[in-house]
């Protein structure tokens, strides 16, 4: 199964059309990057990937992370872990 998930891993990252194609990673809230990446890591083991994907979500809503996490839909620890370091402690 590693094998099948490394191989579709290295096809993935050569998709075009998400987007956040136009955005790099200094263009966004490095906390809610931060959040997403590790949100996204459940889609993955390529942390290249994640951030793609976290990428094409902020794209679209800046502070798309602490929506998700405020709604109750992030349940990956190391994802609640960050937002409750990163954003519940600015408050």
């Amino acid at each position: 199964m590693k094998f099948v998930q490394e191989s579709l891993n290295e096809y993935v990252k050569h998709l075009q059309g998400g987007k956040g194609d136009d955005l790099n990673a200094e263009d966004v809230d490095q906390d809610q990057l931060k959040i997403g990446v590790a949100t996204e890591m459940e889609h993955t083991t390529d942390e290249e990937i994640s951030q793609e994907i976290a990428l094409d979500h902020l794209a679209e809503v800046p502070d798309y992370y602490t929506k998700l996490v405020q709604a109750g839909l992030v349940d990956e620890d190391d994802a609640l872990e960050l937002f409750k370091d990163l954003i519940e402690d600015e408050d």
